[in-house]
């Protein structure tokens, strides 16, 4: 199921950037954001908030791809936790000030705190774009969010995986 998902996403942005970009200039800008995310977990009792910068480019007004990084706490325990990923955003205009957005994101996330670092992230998130004067605007979507992971306890190996929905706010420049 996961990988139905996954191959949806991907196809659905491939066609969103072939399809529209054919009948504009191509010009690729910088685009930066910043994001305010709320997530809680589906199979525990965990509740986390997120800041994450993420730094890219623009290829057109229906296509975005970057990097991103930010701090993820947790308000069980005093854990902080760094996710790195790629992320890759396809926009399908609805008018002039909204447009549906479709984005996923594929990392890893740092914990130094319970040693459970180099698993495999991948968040799928939809929702509102709001372009605002210039190439700024504001992104409100929501996401799922997939960690599994292993740790290494006593010469014991134990995997896990994390199970997340949450709501995301961002803000583009």
């Amino acid at each position: 199921m996961k990988k139905g998902v996954f191959y949806i996403v991907v196809c659905f942005l491939s066609m969103i950037q072939f399809y529209m970009s054919a009948q504009e200039v191509k010009t690729f800008n910088y685009q930066g954001e910043v994001d305010l995310m709320y997530s809680f977990g589906i199979d525990d009792e965990t509740n986390n908030v997120n800041l994450e910068f993420v730094n890219g480019i623009r290829f057109s007004r229906y296509l975005f791809a970057g990097v991103g990084g930010g701090l993820t706490m947790n308000f069980g325990d005093e854990a902080v936790i760094v996710p790195l990923y790629l992320n890759v955003k396809g926009y399908m205009p609805v008018s002039r000030k909204l447009d549906l957005v479709a984005g996923l994101n594929l990392g890893t996330k740092l914990d130094y705190y319970y040693d459970t670092s180099g698993g495999l992230l991948l968040r799928p998130e939809f929702g509102f774009h709001f372009p605002f004067r210039g190439k700024s605007g504001m992104d409100v979507s929501i996401f799922y969010e997939y960690y599994s992971y292993t740790v290494y306890v006593l010469n014991t190996t134990i995997k896990g995986k994390t199970n997340q929905i949450g709501f995301k706010i961002g803000f583009h420049f």
